[in-house]
């Protein structure tokens, strides 16, 4: 792949990266990559075949882990697995071609295999449930099926059971799947089988185990008391419960850090070793029946350092031999403020100064040990590893040869280093506390923002001056140019390309040519889009919701804030569903609008044929009668007066009879050119059919009559005068008043000004004959 030859890329495959387990692998392999000026590619993709919701779509991210965007791949395997047995998980690893892969967690021939030993906690466990607390009938709650590092923590209990002389009962076993969700449904399975309750329950991994304390607690069960409950994995949430889960510690962090060195051992082409095995180890705590940890740790301090031999006030020897029993993790890097504790300790003069001198020295003492714990905070140091240091010097000072009252100086120094420390602790736990809440406020305030979001850049808005609140400060967006569905079990068809859509780096935005770009799907991690000076750790997650696919999105990695990494890409995958609908809406109501539109037009149209004639363009006898009715009822409640006039063509049988139809029909079309030319725009015009026509003249009343003859009578000479024809145009007209006193209807003034017009027929006629 084209990147700078200075800086590799490792990828990570991971389940994901918030909580549990997960989120005690990646630190070792963040920091072990920081240190080498690597670039770690991270790929929490869930489980293979997760059946949990639609979970299973994170495996698209898998897809990205190839020879474009890497040179080396970490996967951990017994997370990949969880619902897959190993020969699936082994086809899955040598299907990624063309760069050197490392197996985390299970062993998998032909790829180097990083592995813990299971057996040595789940028997040092059983041991100690034995022993420590004399239970005889164990429960083991059992793992999937298919996984083989659940299996295996299962043959060794049935090992280690009878080496202690114990049955394994057939009816303390349960089922579960590592996760919680099966979890209650298989205890009520064990709790109705096992008869007397199990004097301790080993479980399988501790995220099952978590659960089951809150599940125990709820059906009325006390732990440790009526039953112990231990897990496997030692994860962060086993010290922060109540009880305090007993579990067994995996080297996660030495893992970790050992995955990263091999992965660039192989790049550089240095042997490696095949399998690599790590202890794992029980660490006891409340859920067993064993006191706290600390007050364990402490025990455990004393006896260690009991036995200390007379020093003779050699303080070298003396902090040799006590941090020779102190654990590494009490000790990590601070050999030398110990060494320099002790010595001012054991100079104190045995000859003690007055009251006020003591005061003195102890008030510099205690700030110079405040000043270290403040050090260690900024550095993330664990400052409770200090009540098991000032145990240790406390408990060896009397094997040195020193007065009574310096030892009870010395005594006292110590208690007050004791007392600053539980003070530092409480206030930095306070601190964080108010930190996470301070999060958690802005994620809430983050999350409400962006759900409101229904355009494309709003949503880039937003993501710009949002994720800098939460400590994000570097994104890529990507869309595919359409979105695409996934069903659960079906071959992946992934797009070939993605369409960039906007991103930034440490808050600065990506450089302007490469928005609207589209880039190779399965190839974004190329220096075209990437380049930096320094290392970095990214994220890339999928963007759907439920079977669609929108997108891709990748964040660099925040240690501080990475819980919130994955309520982000939720609520951005659900935005851009909205976005998606909201767009498909708005292009869906504009077909919609047009479409209307169109029907309006058509309407209007088949509106106006049905009530137009087609012959004359006046309105017909049903157009007529709509607006003449309308017209009448308004001009009643306006108390004004309208007429109702009816006219008829002369002859018109003789025309169509000598001279043909044509001539008819010509003869219909004048007479409603001279009406249309008689009476006014807001008269009603209307041809009822064959020569007969009507009118209804709003606001005027029969003293306008007459101007309406005398005008129509004028047009009609005009038109007989220059029409050429060999025939004569003759209209006949009446007239009614619609007067709005009268209580008549429409219909009885079209009757009476029907009328009207025979009258003037008729006299027309009579006028002919005479």
């Amino acid at each position: 792949m084209s990147h700078s030859p200075s800086r590799k890329k490792i990828g990570l495959q991971l389940q994901q990266i918030g909580t549990g387990y997960s989120a005690k692998i990646w630190p070792g392999i963040v920091d072990c990559a920081e240190s080498r000026n690597v670039d770690l590619i991270m790929f929490p993709g869930q489980s293979l075949e997760n059946p949990y919701g639609f979970n299973y779509q994170y495996n698209l991210i898998y897809q990205q882990m190839n020879e474009k965007n890497l040179d080396a791949l970490i996967l951990y395997t017994s997370l990949i697995g969880n619902f897959v047995d190993l020969q699936v998980v082994q086809q899955f690893c040598h299907s990624i071609k063309g760069i050197p892969v490392i197996s985390v967690g299970a062993e998998i021939p032909g790829i180097p295999s990083i592995i813990i030993d299971n057996k040595s906690g789940i028997k040092e466990m059983v041991q100690h449930l034995v022993h420590e607390h004399k239970a005889r009938r164990i429960a083991f709650f059992k793992g999937p099926e298919s996984n083989w590092e659940a299996e295996e923590r299962f043959v060794a209990f049935q090992e280690e059971m009878a080496a202690q002389n114990l049955p394994v009962e057939e009816n303390l076993i349960a089922r579960g799947d590592f996760t919680l969700h099966t979890t209650p449904a298989a205890m009520d399975e064990l709790l109705a089988k096992c008869g007397e309750l199990p004097d301790a329950i080993i479980f399988a991994n501790d995220e099952m185990a978590l659960r089951s304390l809150d599940y125990l607690e709820e059906k009325g069960f006390s732990v440790p008391k009526q039953i112990a409950v231990t897990g496997f994995d030692d994860i962060d949430q086993c010290r922060f419960t109540t009880p305090q889960l007993t579990s067994i510690r995996q080297p996660l962090y030495e893992m970790a850090w050992k995955a990263v060195e091999t992965a660039l051992d192989m790049l550089d082409g240095k042997p490696v070793e095949n399998v690599i095995s790590l202890p794992t180890k029980v660490v006891v705590r409340t859920s067993c029946g064993c006191p706290l940890e600390i007050i364990s740790e402490m025990y455990r301090t004393i006896e260690k350092v009991r036995d200390t031999p007379s020093f003779d006030n050699e303080a070298d020897s003396m902090y040799n031999y006590i941090a020779s029993h102190l654990s590494p993790k009490c000790l990590n890097e601070r050999e030398n403020i110990i060494g320099t504790m002790i010595h001012k300790l054991l100079s104190l003069p045995d000859l003690l100064p007055s009251e006020n001198e003591l005061q003195y020295r102890r008030f510099e003492f205690t700030e110079l040990f405040q000043k270290t714990l403040e050090k260690e905070i900024r550095l993330k140091m664990v400052i409770k590893d200090w009540l098991l240091i000032l145990t240790a010097i406390s408990q060896s000072l009397y094997t040195v040869k020193m007065s009574l009252k310096k030892e009870r100086e010395i005594q006292l120094n110590l208690r007050l280093c004791s007392l600053v420390t539980s003070e530092l602790s409480e206030i930095l736990q306070n601190t964080q506390n108010n930190n996470i809440n301070n999060v958690q406020k802005t994620l809430r305030e983050v999350l409400g923002s962006l759900s409101s979001i229904v355009q494309m850049d709003q949503l880039i808005e937003d993501l710009h001056s949002q994720l800098p609140l939460l400590d994000v400060k570097t994104f890529y967006l990507y869309a595919y140019k359409k979105p695409w569905e996934h069903e659960r079990g079906a071959k992946w068809k992934t797009p070939e390309s993605i369409e960039f859509i906007n991103g930034m780096v440490d808050q600065n935005p990506v450089p302007f040519g490469l928005k609207d770009t589209t880039f190779p799907t399965l190839g974004l991690f190329t220096e075209a889009l990437m380049t930096y000076p320094i290392g970095r750790t990214l994220l890339i997650y999928p963007l759907f919701f439920r079977e669609v696919h929108y997108g891709l999105i990748i964040f660099e990695l925040s240690k501080d804030t990475v819980f919130v990494i994955e309520s982000l890409v939720t609520t951005i995958s659900s935005v851009i569903k909205g976005i998606s609908l909201y767009n498909s809406k708005e292009r869906i109501e504009e077909k919609l609008r047009n479409a209307l539109m169109e029907l309006e037009e058509n309407n209007e149209v088949l509106n106006n044929l049905s009530i137009t004639d087609e012959l004359t363009g006046l309105y017909n006898r049903r157009g007529f009668m709509k607006l003449a009715l309308q017209q009448h009822r308004l001009n009643i409640q306006m108390k004004k007066k309208s007429l109702m006039i009816f006219l008829d063509v002369d002859g018109l049988k003789i025309v169509n009879d000598v001279h043909g139809h044509d001539e008819g029909d010509w003869i219909i079309q004048m007479t409603g050119e001279v009406i249309k030319k008689t009476f006014r725009n807001m008269d009603i015009l209307a041809r009822f059919g064959g020569d007969e026509f009507c009118v209804f003249t709003p606001n005027a009343g029969k003293e306008v009559f007459e101007v309406f003859k005398k005008r129509l009578s004028s047009h009609v000479i005009d038109l007989n005068k220059n029409s050429g024809k060999p025939f004569n145009l003759s209209i006949s007209i009446g007239a009614v008043e619609c007067n709005y006193e009268d209580e008549h209807s429409l219909e009885d003034f079209m009757k009476q000004a029907d009328e009207e017009l025979y009258k003037e027929k008729r006299r027309k006629k009579e006028a002919r004959l005479k």
